[in-house]
């Protein structure tokens, strides 16, 4: 019966599969018990003596120091007008690129719409 065994060849189902379904089973075993030892800490850590003063992520920076520049009833201006604006001349960069003097003005467009955030995110980052 052994010898019958050992010249019969597997198949790739069931016998492969089950190998591989209990090899990737033991590994995901393995994940979970080692995340669950070395659990990461996530998130800010709280301190509920202070108030709580929302702040947004890195890429909207820019966009919270621009509204301090616009106080009171004119806040739309720099939430709503100035980003708009902002796409509409890279939008509008084709056109703008046209002409004798066409590149000079749209590199000068370009590089005002990349310096802004960046100049803006700086600031933000200092005044803390």
């Amino acid at each position: 019966m052994s010898a019958e065994r050992k010249n019969e060849q597997k198949t790739f189902y069931p016998h492969f599969v089950a190998e591989i379904a209990a090899a990737a089973l033991l590994c995901l075993q393995l994940l979970l018990v080692l995340a669950l030892l070395f659990a990461p800490d996530t998130g800010r850590q709280i301190d509920l003596s202070r108030q709580f003063q929302p702040r947004p992520e890195w890429y909207f920076l820019w966009l919270f120091e621009l509204v301090k520049y616009f106080p009171g009833k004119s806040i739309f201006i720099g939430t709503l007008v100035v980003p708009a604006l902002s796409v509409l001349l890279l939008a509008l960069m084709p056109f703008i690129d046209q002409g004798s003097s066409g590149r000079k003005k749209a590199s000068v467009v370009f590089y005002v719409l990349a310096v802004m955030p960046i100049l803006l995110t700086a600031m933000y980052l200092l005044s803390r």
